[in-house]
């Protein structure tokens, strides 16, 4: 065979070679000399090919082939072309993967490495965004907190707004629970409370009329509550006191009822006075906002007044005796219960009176240096707030974005245009932010933006270096340091300054009318000083010392106030007593113990009352309100439980016959 096919076709022998007269008709040995021939005419690749075809099947021969054959940036996307036939996802996959690969090798930006987007951005902690209008912006709340001085006023005065129903409401609930206490009684708790609350609401009721001309600041809700609670209460209890005591000596219901009216009139007249001088003497700043509570004051005492003197001989007049049921009027004995008590607190102040003196003076002179070495004051009614979610973003942004959060702005008017040096000057004081300059009309004026808010206590010392430029043509401060400045100076300092001399002169000069005496109206209001420095001192130690708290710079000035215009009703009840006594024949040791005695439970009852009325303002979260809620509380329990039996009486002991000086009273042995 193997000639015959050379001799037919040429060399072709070799095409069967290893095939045998066996095997020549087999199907394998076919395939061999097929393939022999096809690879003498056609290209050696398409036999290895239709080899590898037949072996592996036609997808996986194309996948081998061409992952061998392609870039090996594009192999990951051939199973999607030859699997699964999807295109465009191999085409999404392999962009993907040019980005990932690209932005590897060259970094896009990134908010750290832009210098003016890295100041936006502490670590990995926080970041601020800087959004400029006029109302809140619409933020997811989980992840971001607007702030701005406007945001936390606002959220203040809704701290106050919502807080006022809730301490009228247990003012009045711990009102009742003390007369009940102190009449032991059911009717004349009620009837007091009813009277006092129907002040308030006729109070409430004129600054509503008012606001539209004089918008009421949030101070004046708050503080008339408790003052109007407190002398109502006060000149009440003095009252149907005196009916009572006037009744068990056996005058009759319209004679006990009318000593009770004349002694009160004097008592409570004096009262009212003082506490009307003090607390109206608000109404004689320069700024709307304190006449607005020396204005609300002044008619929480007239309101007061007015009903104590017709509402309350109207009661007594129309139910008598019955206003102390279910109890009948013998068992009505409003000193019992702690006469004894003051009884011996008095005689030990009669007896020791130089001592009690000497101790007081050292005590209270030694709070004096206390206060002065650690008083800290601050204006800033933020720190006064609760620990809001927008305080604490205020905190970040002036610890960590302190020199771009411009929160708050201070205007310069310059005569003429500001030199180098001035712009020098402004771009290095602290917390300064930008500046930019206009000009109207002839003046040239600096917009200074400071990463302050506009209540903050800095504005006061950015105000003072401001100041310095005025050798440079700065003709006036304004914006927000301007206010502050104002604030501080006709708040602050005006008090200190001028009001607390007017209030003092004012309040002595109505005692002494009222007393007739000259030197028990300096004592009367030097114990009342005495019992708000040691109340001051009491403020220090606990909210500022132990708790942390710096000192609202309103405080001093309201408790100084309130306790010339409230604490001086204690001692007032006890001299008019104790000179009534004088007046009937008593001599000075016996007119002050009897005094101390009967008019002391109703003084040391008014003043828990009083007590009471502003630890019901302690509750509020406003740090400011807590301060003086319980600096006042504290000031008025040691006034009457402490101040009026011991030192009071040692005091009047030592002065004796000059009590009353320079009134001719009848002359009394000691």
């Amino acid at each position: 065979m193997r000639l015959a096919a050379d001799e037919a076709y040429g060399n072709v022998s070799w095409l069967l070679r290893g095939i045998t007269w066996r095997d020549w008709a087999a199907e394998s040995s076919i395939d061999l000399v097929a393939e022999r021939i096809l690879s003498t005419k056609l290209n050696s690749t398409l036999v290895e090919l239709a080899r590898n075809v037949t072996e592996l099947g036609v997808e996986k021969y194309l996948y081998l082939q061409l992952s061998s054959r392609l870039p090996p940036a594009l192999r990951p996307y051939i199973p999607y072309v030859l699997c699964v036939n999807e295109t465009e996802a191999a085409a999404a996959a392999f962009k993907q993967s040019l980005l990932e690969n690209l932005t590897s090798r060259y970094p896009p930006p990134t908010m750290y490495t832009i210098p003016q987007a890295e100041q936006l951005l502490y670590g990995d902690l926080y970041a601020l965004v800087i959004a400029e209008g006029t109302g809140v912006p619409r933020l997811n709340y989980s992840w971001a907190v607007p702030v701005s001085t406007d945001i936390l006023m606002s959220q203040f005065t809704d701290t106050v707004t919502s807080e006022i129903p809730d301490i009228d409401r247990t003012t009045a609930v711990v009102m009742l629970a003390v007369l009940l206490l102190v009449f032991g009684t059911l009717v004349a708790p009620l009837a007091v409370l009813a009277e006092v609350g129907l002040s308030y609401l006729a109070l409430l009721g004129l600054i509503y009329l008012i606001s539209p001309y004089m918008p009421p600041y949030y101070l004046s809700i708050y503080i008339a509550a408790p003052v109007v609670f407190a002398l109502g209460i006060d000149y009440n209890l003095l009252m149907l006191g005196r009916y009572a005591e006037e009744r068990n000596k056996g005058a009759e219901p319209a004679r006990a009822a009318g000593i009770a009216v004349g002694f009160g009139k004097r008592a409570v007249l004096t009262s009212a006075a003082v506490a009307g001088l003090a607390l109206g003497s608000f109404g004689f700043s320069v700024l709307p906002f304190m006449q607005t509570i020396g204005l609300a004051l002044a008619l929480s005492v007239l309101l007061v007044l007015a009903t104590a003197f017709t509402a309350t001989p109207a009661l007594m007049a129309l139910a008598g005796d019955r206003l102390f049921w279910p109890r009948r009027i013998e068992d009505i004995r409003l000193h019992e219960g702690r006469s004894r008590l003051l009884g011996g607190l008095v005689d030990l102040a009669l007896n020791y009176s130089k001592i009690i003196l000497i101790i007081f003076s050292i005590i209270t002179i030694i709070l004096i240096i206390f206060i002065v070495n650690n008083i800290r004051i601050t204006t800033n009614p933020i720190s006064a707030m609760p620990e809001t979610r927008s305080k604490e973003a205020l905190h970040i942004a002036q610890t960590y974005f302190r020199n771009i959060t411009s929160l708050s702005t201070t205007y310069l008017v310059f005569a003429d245009k500001p030199n180098s040096t001035v712009i020098n000057y402004l771009t290095s004081i602290p917390y300064y932010t930008n500046y930019t300059i206009f000009k109207r009309d002839n003046y040239y004026i600096i917009s200074l933006k400071l990463s302050l808010t506009s209540t903050s206590d800095e504005l006061l010392y950015i105000y003072n270096n401001l100041t310095e430029l005025r050798k440079y043509g700065l003709l006036y401060i304004g914006g927000d340091a301007g206010w502050k400045h104002v604030y501080y100076t006709y708040i602050y300092l005006y008090f200190w300054h001028f009001q607390l001399y007017i209030i003092l002169s004012a309040v002595i000069l109505a005692l002494m009318a009222a007393l007739r005496s000259l030197l028990t109206p300096l004592r009367l209001v030097a114990t009342v000083l005495m019992s708000m420095v040691w109340g001051l001192a009491l403020n220090i130690a606990v909210f500022q010392i132990a708790g942390g708290q710096l000192t609202y710079w309103l405080q001093p000035v309201v408790l100084t106030t309130l306790l010339v215009a409230i604490g001086t009703d204690y001692d007032v009840f006890i001299v008019a007593r104790i000179r009534e006594d004088v007046e009937r024949g008593l001599d000075d040791r016996s007119a002050i113990r009897t005094a101390i005695v009967t008019t002391g439970p109703i003084v040391t009852g008014a003043a828990l009352i009083l007590a009471l009325a502003f630890l019901s303002i302690a509750r509020s979260q406003l740090t400011v309100l807590q301060q003086i809620g319980a600096t006042v509380a504290f000031s008025a329990i040691f006034d009457a439980y402490v101040v009026r039996p011991l030192l009071v009486p040692a005091i009047m002991n030592l002065l004796a016959k000059y009590n009353w000086w320079p009134s001719k009273l009848h002359e009394r042995p000691r």
